[in-house]
């Protein structure tokens, strides 16, 4: 390691941002997100640190870097994902693997454009990402509809909504729409029952442009000339607060050193947790929620009632859940033996 990258590494603030290595020839070869900077590099260079052998040939070549601080971690997701698409750097590509990445379409295409997750890539419409992970996506995009609504993509666009929007006076016998849930909830601008006209939809699908491109500069000056100070610091508040699940990036190494810690022969791909809920020993019962691959597989989680602990004792709770767990995998294991 040069002095140069051992005095950078040691001035790297606790923050979220995007990092890049650069080569002896100042040639970039990666760019990743963290959100805490200086711990997210440092754990390239440490000496326990199980990397894969592209990572391993990374770290090698860096000689320097750069970083770019930013306001939350969505943000750095988001300015990560322009960069790479940007600079192409050959590590990025290097370290993928060969499953889908997930996008984020915006379906400028479409006279009400909609906003969605799509592992596809189609001619029509603009993209964003690619993204890593899907929890990380789906936060993106609840936090962007707090800050700008969107249609939703369930429901159609009422043809009230064509009148209102080509200023045509609604006829008494137009049939009413009900609004859907997320207009009630403030997420979504009423496309479904006439409550927004085209052009100011289309301000709204160009403020998300903004947003998922980086441009928060721009989004900041847009909302605050249009929206006022107070849109302006709903949007910060929101951006500061929000926690990213980046999964991807986070399982890799707590996997890799819970499978150094329990001699493993490889990180495991699935981990299960547990917990127990009591209000002083009465209606207790007992949660298991499970991961694979770094990703929440919900529909395997579970909640047992406990039967045979009385009072509030979460030891033996826990223990008489992880019996029952065991010996459910027991009795499909040997089913499956026998069939």
């Amino acid at each position: 390691m040069t002095k140069q990258l051992l005095k950078q590494l040691q001035q790297l603030p606790a923050t979220p941002g995007v990092y890049q290595f650069y080569d002896s020839g100042r040639k970039l070869l990666y760019i990743g997100k963290a959100s805490i900077l200086k711990s997210r590099v440092a754990s390239y260079f440490r000496s326990e640190a199980a990397l894969s052998a592209a990572k391993q040939e990374l770290v090698r070549q860096i000689h320097r870097l750069k970083y770019i601080e930013t306001t939350s971690e969505i943000e750095a997701l988001l300015l990560e994902a322009s960069l790479i698409k940007q600079y192409h750097p050959p590590f990025n590509v290097l370290m993928r693997d060969d499953k889908s990445y997930v996008y984020i379409k915006v379906s400028t295409e479409e006279e009400w454009p909609r906003v969605l997750a799509t592992r596809k890539l189609d001619k029509a419409g603009t993209y964003f990402g690619p993204f890593t992970s899907s929890n990380a996506v789906r936060e993106t995009l609840r936090v962007l509809r707090k800050i700008i609504p969107y249609r939703c993509n369930s429901r159609p666009i009422a043809s009230r909504v064509w009148q209102l929007a080509s200023g045509q006076k609604l006829g008494a016998s137009s049939k009413k729409v009900r609004a859907c849930l997320w207009f009630h909830l403030g997420r979504c601008p009423g496309t479904c029952v006439g409550a927004i006209s085209k052009i100011e939809y289309r301000k709204n699908i160009r403020r998300i442009t903004l947003f998922l491109g980086g441009k928060m500069d721009m989004l900041r000056r847009a909302l605050k000339k249009e929206m006022g100070p107070e849109r302006v610091a709903l949007m910060e508040n929101v951006l500061a607060h929000t926690r990213l699940i980046a999964t991807g990036e986070k399982f890799a190494y707590d996997a890799v050193a819970l499978a150094r810690v329990l001699h493993l022969s490889k990180p495991p791909e699935r981990i299960e947790g547990y917990d127990i809920s009591n209000t002083s020993g009465r209606e207790a019962t007992g949660a298991m929620v499970v991961f694979k691959n770094g990703e929440p597989e919900k529909s395997e989680y579970k909640r047992f009632k406990i039967k045979t602990v009385q009072g509030a004792d979460d030891t033996r709770m826990l223990a008489e859940v992880l019996a029952r767990r065991l010996q459910h995998s027991l009795i499909n294991s040997k089913f499956e033996t026998l069939n």
